[in-house]
């Protein structure tokens, strides 16, 4: 009886447990490695996810495009990139959708908040990175200051130095930083902050780069100079391409009127065609009625040189297509400015001067882009620099004293005036002096 009573049988049950049982320690640790492999799960889940929002991140970032919207909100329809990537993203990645279809709600990492903060890590990631491969190196420093659209004077800063593994310079673009004043105290202070983030020190500098403004050059009250009261030895290097941008302005200015008056024609000719959607339609209907390949037009640039080639180009390869739309458009405007302007434009591309400006530009400009962009290589030194500067001299020289280059450029220029009936000037002779003439007989 005693035997099927309920706490016999309670009793018996618990004190087989007892001793068949594990230990209380033994329990606590079993729930406790229970716990850290559910964290470390959930830690790992975590990371695949923040993984996958750093890689839409450092897409967008390097690419430059804008990562919000207007209206961020599930309904609308332009959330704005860094959203519209993790919809896409979503569809085909299951363990995205569960984190945003089952997550918690104040855990989904995709906030703006979270979106600043990535970019935030991103950047102290790439300058720690930056720092120990420049560490107890000497480097150099280049900097450039310019306004952006939105009228903020911003300086851009690159750090160079050479790596002995991969035996060539190597640069890294360490950040911009926005100006308030664009004298040379106010610039040096900020480029003395943006090195020191670096842990650098202005005696591991050894070279410094700048263009020729005075602010930055200045012997005496310049950034040259506050640079080299820290450290005597720092070289400064005037940039090469703005050298050379420099040259062409100064051999091509208001003394040359030729060539003056001839690329105010070609900008006159891109402002009056691109300005207006129809008249560029006109152009490319006729284009297309005469099937040859549009080459877009350009607009000129004081501070970037390539473009004139580009712009010289289209305009000798869409010459004939350029006539025809500006007599149709002087033909068929109903607005009268429209109809002076293209007939002065008209006037100026059937001249003799311009054809000739025309051809003459051409070859020169195409050889200074080869240059400029040489110049602008990301592994070019200063030796390669000068060879590639003085190979352009050379070619000009050469281009200048060789007779039947000239011939043959006369010659063309002289087939395209025929071939739209452009008048051609008399060649003035020059009158030799008979006195002149007289006393080097009487001197012989």
């Amino acid at each position: 009886m005693h035997q099927n009573t309920k706490n016999h049988i309670h009793n018996v049950k618990a004190h087989s447990d007892f001793l068949n049982g594990k230990s209380i320690n033994i329990v606590l640790d079993d729930c406790k490695i229970l716990l850290i492999s559910q964290r470390e799960k959930q830690r790992q889940h975590n990371r695949s996810i923040m993984q996958r929002l750093i890689d839409v991140t450092l897409c967008l970032a390097k690419s430059g495009k804008p990562f919000r919207g207007h209206h961020e909100n599930m309904s609308s329809v332009s959330k704005g990139l860094f959203l519209d990537f993790i919809d896409v993203l979503k569809k085909y990645d299951n363990v995205l959708a569960n984190h945003l279809e089952k997550g918690a709600l104040n855990a989904k990492y995709l906030s703006n908040r979270i979106q600043n903060d990535l970019l935030i890590c991103i950047n102290n990631v790439m300058k720690r990175t930056i720092q120990s491969k420049i560490k107890n190196r000497t480097v150099s420093n280049m900097t450039d200051e310019t306004s952006d659209v939105g009228h903020h004077e911003q300086m851009s800063v690159i750090i160079r130095y050479f790596d002995e593994e991969k035996c060539q310079p190597i640069k890294h673009f360490i950040g911009i930083q926005r100006l308030l004043s664009v004298t040379s105290e106010a610039i040096f202070n900020s480029l003395s902050i943006q090195i020191s983030n670096l842990n650098i020190e202005w005696k591991s500098v050894i070279a410094v780069c700048f263009d020729g403004a005075s602010a930055m050059s200045g012997k005496f009250k310049g950034v040259q100079a506050k640079v080299k009261e820290l450290n005597p030895n720092i070289s400064y290097v005037h940039c090469y391409g703005h050298c050379l941008n420099l040259v062409l302005v100064d051999c091509l200015s208001i003394k040359n009127r030729v060539i003056f008056d001839f690329f105010g024609c070609v900008q006159l000719i891109f402002s009056f065609i691109e300005g207006s959607p129809s008249r560029h339609a006109v152009l490319e209907r006729i284009v297309q009625e005469t099937n040859i390949k549009l080459k877009t037009l350009k607009s000129l640039s004081t501070t970037r040189w390539t473009c004139r080639s580009e712009a010289v180009s289209a305009i000798e390869k869409n010459y004939n297509s350029l006539l025809q739309c500006l007599i149709e458009i002087s033909k068929t405007t109903t607005q009268s400015d429209v109809r002076l302007k293209a007939n002065g434009i008209i006037y100026q591309m059937k001249s003799y001067n311009f054809i000739f400006a025309l051809y003459v530009m051409k070859p020169l400009l195409a050889q200074i882009q080869i240059v400029s962009a040489k110049l602008q290589t990301r592994d070019l030194n200063l030796l390669s620099a000068v060879k590639i500067v003085q190979a352009l001299k050379n070619t000009l020289i050469s281009l200048r004293s060789d007779e039947d280059e000239y011939c043959r450029l006369c010659d063309k220029v002289l087939d395209v005036c025929n071939a739209y009936q452009i008048p051609i000037p008399n060649v003035k002779h020059r009158r030799v002096s008979k006195a002149g003439f007289t006393r080097r007989e009487s001197d012989a």
